[in-house]
């Protein structure tokens, strides 16, 4: 064998080998490039799956927040915070409590029924629930508000997977005005003259608790009239005057009515579902007959007097800033609240409460001011708590104002 065919020889398995290995290499470089690849490929399948479950949750957030906006229009137009707990039926545990639907108040488009409002290829419920705060000693999460501060629970959902939720905190604001305490079915501040043993003043509560929640009270005096205040030719203790005591005679009138915390200015300068500043109202007053039977407003007289009769019967709370006359026939379920004097010439029957000589708290000198007279129809006044606390509720109840959100916490 020549040098040369050797030489040839190793030339050969020195190529042989080259190849295997640009091969060895080529299949490497391969399976990275695979790899690689079916890396980009899983990154890119995951930065879809991470866009889709963002634009899902980003959409289902944004209708969670439309559902607020809708609650927080809902319950303002509700000033009681307790109803709006307890729902329409102003019953506690039932299927209502806390739905934002059923009310008077709000119009079409403005209720948002339990099995919530279709939005934006999703829906939304919203619930009204009591705070946990220990002010609010009766129950969580719908119980009687005490402190002025509920929870508006929003939920989202229908939008893929994804849920959303918000949670408004409402605080009503303090209304600057209170209705107080009645302490009487007839609170007189400026006395009483009963002309006739027909009829009743009775102290003790005409409602009970199948009534409404709050039925069933102690009971009241049936009059309260200042020291040698009631002109009456009977006994005060006979069945005209009932309640405990029958009749109640104070010594200061005008510490007492201030001990009601009755804020009489604040009450003729609020805000009223009715004016009247005409006698007779004809016109301006409620059509009762075309309200709901559940609402009760709350209407204020300016005008120096007004007369009332059967045309006029109703219900709610009633302001009369100077001197009320009844003649005829006349009813009314709520609290009555008179400036100046009341006078019933006729038969009339009043369900809840009146307060008289409210202007002593203003300043006004007594001696200035007419005595109240009942008589010589047939009057009756009964105390009623369900229909002072439906009086309250017109005027605002609880000296809460509307409420309004204080703060807003989304989870998407």
């Amino acid at each position: 064998m020549t040098m040369k065919a050797s030489a040839d020889r190793r030339r050969a398995r020195h190529l042989g080998n080259e190849d295997g290995l640009a091969l060895i290499m080529a299949i490497m470089g391969l399976s990275l490039m695979i790899i690689l690849g079916l890396g980009l490929s899983g990154f890119a399948i995951l930065e879809s799956q991470i866009a889709r479950s963002y634009i899902e949750r980003t959409h289902m957030g944004l209708i969670a927040d439309a559902g607020a906006k809708h609650g927080v229009a809902a319950l303002g137009r509700i000033s009681d915070l307790n109803r709006a707990l307890l729902g329409p039926d102003s019953l506690p545990s039932t299927a209502d409590d806390g739905v934002l639907d059923g009310y008077a108040a709000l119009g079409p488009g403005e209720a948002i029924p339990a099995a919530g409002v279709s939005f934006a290829g999703g829906s939304y419920t919203v619930t009204v629930v009591d705070d946990a705060e220990p002010g609010d000693t009766s129950g969580f999460p719908n119980a009687t508000d005490t402190n002025g501060i509920v929870l508006l629970e929003v939920e989202a959902t229908g939008y893929g997977s994804a849920k959303s939720s918000v949670t408004v905190t409402f605080r009503a604001t303090p209304g600057g005005w209170d209705l107080g305490t009645l302490s009487a079915a007839l609170t007189a501040g400026n006395g009483l003259r009963k002309n006739s043993m027909k009829g009743g003043i009775d102290g003790n509560d005409g409602a009970t608790s199948s009534d409404c929640p709050v039925g069933g009270q102690d009971p009241l005096a049936g009059l309260v009239v200042p020291e040698d205040g009631l002109q009456f030719s009977g006994d005060p203790d006979d069945e005209v005057f009932d309640g405990d005591p029958h009749v109640l005679e104070v010594d200061d009138p005008l510490t007492y009515l201030r001990d009601m915390d009755i804020d009489w200015e604040g009450i003729l300068n609020a805000s009223f579902d009715y004016v009247i500043d005409q006698n007779p109202p004809l016109g301006q007053w409620p059509d009762f007959a075309s309200l709901p039977a559940d609402e009760f407003p709350s209407i204020i007289v300016t005008s120096d007097r007004v007369d009332l009769r059967s045309l006029y019967n109703g219900r709610g709370l009633l302001v009369v800033s100077e001197e009320l006359r009844i003649n005829n026939d006349f009813e009314w379920d709520g609290v009555i609240l008179v400036g100046d004097f009341m006078q019933s010439n006729g038969k009339m029957a009043i369900r809840g409460g009146i307060v008289t000589g409210l202007n002593l708290l203003l300043g006004r000198d007594p001696d200035d001011m007419n005595i109240s007279a009942v008589g010589p129809g047939e009057a009756q006044i009964t105390y009623n708590s369900c229909m002072v606390a439906e009086a309250q509720n017109a005027g605002g109840g609880n000296s809460w104002g509307s409420p309004q959100p204080v703060a807003w916490v989304s989870s998407w």
